[in-house]
């Protein structure tokens, strides 16, 4: 890959955390007029669409920047121990097996799974500037579910050559 598209990427993924930040602050503005808050709804409609059809090039990132964060945050936990810092490390730690599950499975992967990676990203989104991880744990909680609803509606392939061969 050349530096240039490197580069390119890398631009596009600040653009889009950008987008997606602006979009939260414009939403959680309480005295933010409609138009403002329109405008972010719009943003974050945008970027959201955008991180749903590319979640196969930045889902094993986000991996990675979820094990960063439990480690981050268990190393935080030895000097500062809080229950909220707890709280989010479990969250991370799920997060973590969800989407690695995700990330390691073979493409193509299903709708519903992709709708799920971007809801955790939301919701991450969210949760941080609120100081909440009931935000996170929704978001945690859906793409479980996500993953869920795609395995127990997914043919196994050993049913689906029989059906194939008739």
């Amino acid at each position: 890959m050349s530096g240039l598209r490197l580069a390119g990427w890398i631009f596009l993924t600040f653009a889009v955390a950008g987008v997606v930040v602006r979009s939260d602050m414009a939403l959680l503005d309480r005295n933010a007029g409609l138009l403002y808050k329109i405008a972010g709804a719009g943003g974050l409609l945008f970027a959201a669409i955008l991180m749903f059809v590319s979640v196969e090039r930045w889902g094993k990132w986000f991996v990675g920047t979820l094990g960063y964060w439990i480690l981050k945050a268990a190393f935080s936990l030895l000097f500062r121990p809080t229950p909220m810092l707890l709280q989010y490390l479990l969250i991370f730690i799920f997060a973590f097996a969800l989407c690695a599950r995700f990330a390691l499975s073979h493409p193509p992967r299903p709708a519903v799974e992709k709708v799920g990676m971007v809801i955790v990203v939301v919701a991450l989104s969210f949760s941080l500037p609120l100081n909440s991880p009931l935000v996170l744990l929704i978001g945690v909680f859906v793409l479980a579910l996500t993953q869920l609803i795609s395995h127990v509606f997914r043919m196994p392939h050993s049913r689906q050559k029989l059906k194939d061969a008739r």
